[in-house]
This record gives structure tokens, sequence and C-alpha cells, in this order.
């Protein structure tokens, strides 16, 4: 063969396969056979579900029946509540001066990660020595917190604002005020100095989820999860919407579970997870119940369209898988409405039970070149979820 052909045959069977992987309805199933295909779902509306095997689901049902869906809502993590005070200056004989010829200061940076965990400072201290020519000054960030005239022995103590401190980087500055007209010798003190920050606040975990806007009103919503404390002796809170739930120490290492009324369930919701009491909680296993009424669907029908060729390969087999059940159905049946209107009432084969397959047959009696209509209906109270509708000729 010649080059030529070659580049020929390889183009055509490349063209080939983009043909196939674009092509519409049709979704090749990979048996051995090659045969196969899969109905499109239709175009109605259809119940979606958190649960199943990743198709769409819809529900088939009569009557109000109350169902449940849950919902994972975080990895393990951690909430606590922190009190505690930090030093960010400690000093033994300080030394400081100012005066025409001589400048000695002491200047700190630390760092604070969010004021709003700030109650105040305190500024502390003994003076060991000095000359008295002027006052012993500090300042927190540019502002000044402390400015006296001190001699040998006096102690010192002043609260300091927690408005003075800022998110990040702050700086305290210890020096001396100057001698004034004594030119020949500056402003000295030695001194002990301490500053430290009270910390009070909440590490706390926020969270948002939703609820399918069909399943409001709920019933009722329940949070489960284990609570480990890892630390203090305070209590766990949880809001939810605003809404106080559940503020009390749960049961360590235990399945803890908490009700919530119905109202307070929303579509679009947040929940709020804080510790109080000095008190450090590590949670896993977060999830949220919802319960909430099932009634009649509505659409509950699929459509799919068939060719001439796929008509010819029949007799089929059409699946349906049962995700869940709902209630207390007592059956299930089809009528499959041929694109003529033709409509023919089949019972599906199979046992009516959570995660069992039913199977219809397909011939050319019950269906037709075209778009075909499978319409659902059930008896008893309740009924089905449906994770899969799929054909086999």
């Amino acid at each position: 063969m010649s080059e030529f052909a070659k580049t020929v045959m390889i183009g055509l069977l490349l063209l080939a396969a983009a043909i196939v992987s674009v092509s519409g309805d049709i979704d090749f199933l990979g048996s051995p056979s090659g045969a196969g295909y899969r109905f499109s779902p239709s175009g109605g509306t259809l119940r979606a579900s958190e649960s199943g095997d990743g198709e769409d689901i819809f529900f088939v049902g009569t009557g109000q029946v109350e169902d449940f869906a849950r919902k994972t809502l975080a990895s393990p993590f951690a909430v606590s509540y922190l009190k505690q005070d930090t030093v960010h200056a400690s000093f033994k004989n300080l030394t400081v001066a100012r005066g025409l010829f001589r400048n000695q200061e002491e200047r700190v940076s630390f760092e604070i990660g969010t004021t709003r965990d700030i109650k105040g400072g305190t500024l502390s201290g003994k003076v060991i020595n000095t000359n008295r020519y002027g006052a012993f000054i500090v300042k927190l960030n540019q502002k000044t917190i402390f400015n006296k005239a001190m001699k040998i022995g006096d102690t010192f103590e002043t609260d300091v604002s927690p408005d003075l401190f800022v998110n990040g980087t702050n700086e305290l500055v210890i020096g001396a005020t100057s001698s004034g007209w004594r030119l020949w010798a500056p402003t000295v003190f030695i001194a002990d100095v301490a500053f430290t920050s009270g910390q009070e606040g909440a590490i706390s975990k926020n969270m948002d989820f939703s609820i399918p806007s069909d399943r409001i009103p709920a019933n009722k919503g329940r949070f489960v999860f284990r609570a480990e404390r890892t630390s203090g002796n305070g209590t766990l809170s949880i809001r939810l919407n605003d809404e106080q739930i559940f503020n009390q120490a749960p049961s360590n290492n235990s399945l803890t579970i908490v009700d919530v009324a119905g109202s307070i369930v929303k579509t679009e919701n947040n929940a709020t997870f804080k510790a109080s009491g000095n008190a450090s909680y590590q949670l896993s296993s977060l999830e949220f119940i919802y319960f909430y009424n099932r009634g009649p669907a509505i659409n509950a029908t699929k459509t799919f369209t068939l060719t001439k060729k796929d008509v010819e390969a029949l007799p089929g087999t059409l699946e349906i898988k049962i995700s869940k059940v709902v209630g207390s159905p007592t059956a299930l049946w089809l009528d499959v409405v041929r694109p003529d209107r033709t409509t023919t009432r089949v019972v599906p084969q199979g046992i009516l039970e959570t995660g069992n397959t039913l199977s219809v047959t397909l011939t050319k009696a019950n269906v037709a070149e075209g778009t075909n209509t499978v319409k659902f209906y059930v008896t008893g109270r309740g009924g089905y979820e449906i994770s899969r509708f799929e054909a086999k000729p």
C-alpha cells in the first residue's frame, strides 16, 4: 500500500471516531457485542435527589408520606474558646535615657492576629533607679499610654484600651522625656517593665448548606455528630439561621442528636458552632437530616426516541432501578405510550425493594419508531425513587 493510501485510510478512521464520539441521543454501554443504548431523560420536571448512582433520580408515588434525606456538612473540625494573657515585653533593669546628647529607648514589636479577641492590655513595673530629671514614658502604636515622673522604688500599673491595638504588627516604645534645661545630663530611668495583653474570644465554625425548595417546609431537622472535649469544661453552642438550638456540654465521644423545629429550616441555611468557658471540642461525623412530606409526583414520565434500526433490533428489555422505597407503596405499573398514542399497560418484573432492578420486555407491540413515553403509577401510601431507566435490545 502506498504512503498516500495509508494517510487517507488513517484520516478516514479518525473521522469515523470523531463522528461516533459526538453522535446524538444513544449512549453505547460498552457491552461485548457493542449493542445497548440508554434512553435520554425526558424534558419534564424530575425531582433531584442527593442519593443514588449518579444519574437523574425521580420520584413516583401517591398520597402524603414523610420521607427524609441527609447531608454531610463538614470534615472533622475544632471549636474553642480562648481566654488568656500574653506577655509581649518583659525587662529587668531596663535602662532608658533622653537628653541633648543621648536618646536611649527600647522598641518591641509583636503580632496580633485579630483585635476582636483583645480585651485590653496592662503595663506594669518598678523604678530601680533614676535621676528624676524627667518622666518615664511609654507609647503603643505612637499613642502615649503612660507618662509620669517617678522616684526610686515607685511601682506603676495602668490599663491599656483595646482600641489602641491594631491587627498585625504592633509597636511598644519605652523611653524617657527630655531633661529640659539640664543640658549637661539626660533623664535616666532603670526599671523593671512588663507589658501584657488579655485575649478572649471564640474559634468557631461557620457553614452554609442548601435544601431543595420542593422539600420546604420541612417537618423537622436534626444535627447528628460526635464531639470530643479536648480541654476546659465549657459548653458547645449551635445556632441555625440565627436561632439558638443547642447550648450544653455534649457527652464526650458519644453520638449527639440535636432536633430542630421545621420552621427554622430554610432553603438556604447557615449554621454556627462555638465553644465557651475556655473549652475546646473536636467534632466529627457531622450530618444534617431533614424530614419532609412526599406528595404525588408531577411529570413522573420518561421519554425516549427509537430509530428504525432500534425497532428492528427488538425485543429488548427496559430496566428500572429502585434506589429508595418511601412509605408503604404496594404496587408499580407503567403505561408505555407509542408515538401514535397507543398505550400498553405493563407491570415490571421483580421485587419492589430498595436496590433492586425491575425489568419490562419491549417489543414491536408496545414501542415504535419515534418518541415513546413511559408513565409511572403507584398504589398504596408512598412511592419509589428511581435512579436508573435503561434499555438493552
